[in-house]
């Protein structure tokens, strides 16, 4: 797993955290160093540089400005867990500045396509057919039938890819993901 290119949204956040359901952190990776921009809500901007063991936990450090215009510091371990197909970050934190107080957070994988969770609170269903075809259902309504070339391509993506990963194929295969507007 690498997180090049992978947005994260919190899901939850200890009292004295700053970060909130608003904010989001895009991830860069280039071999084992990690680095981040992020912002949203109390958070004016803020950074965050790391390096990235062989169990895919972050070691990093970050600052940032709030929108009281202090700045803050601090340190952080994240462990990565995928659960149903989701990619989550489970982070212990520590601020280097103000009160000095720790802290917990948990940090959800979101993809640039579904930002505002339709593909999580509304999923695609499927079926693969004995003949190489899938049939791909919406709110327990079958919606369309793949067969040949895609559908091949998007059995092949059940057996490696993650629940999004998956749910993003079946959206693109159904034209119910256009430009960001789910239908």
């Amino acid at each position: 797993m690498n997180y090049h290119d992978k947005i994260f949204q919190p899901v939850s956040n200890s009292e004295n955290g700053e970060v909130d359901g608003e904010t989001f952190f895009h991830y860069k990776q280039k071999g084992n160093i990690l680095t981040c921009t992020y912002s949203g809500n109390s958070i004016l901007q803020g950074h965050l540089i790391g390096l990235v063991n062989e169990a895919r936990e972050i070691d990093m450090r970050y600052h940032q400005v709030n929108i009281k215009g202090e700045l803050m510091t601090g340190i952080c371990r994240s462990v990565p867990k995928v659960e149903n197909g989701q990619l989550f970050l489970y982070e212990t934190w520590e601020w280097t500045s103000g009160d000095r107080s720790k802290g917990n957070s948990i940090l959800k994988e979101v993809t640039k396509q579904d930002q505002r969770d339709k593909l999580t609170e509304n999923p695609f269903s499927y079926k693969i057919t004995k003949g190489d075809k899938v049939l791909i259902y919406r709110n327990n309504k079958q919606i369309k039938l793949i067969s040949k070339k895609p559908a091949i391509a998007f059995i092949q993506l059940t057996q490696t890819g993650s629940e999004m990963d998956i749910q993003l194929a079946l959206a693109k295969l159904t034209g119910h993901y256009k430009h960001g507007n789910e239908r």
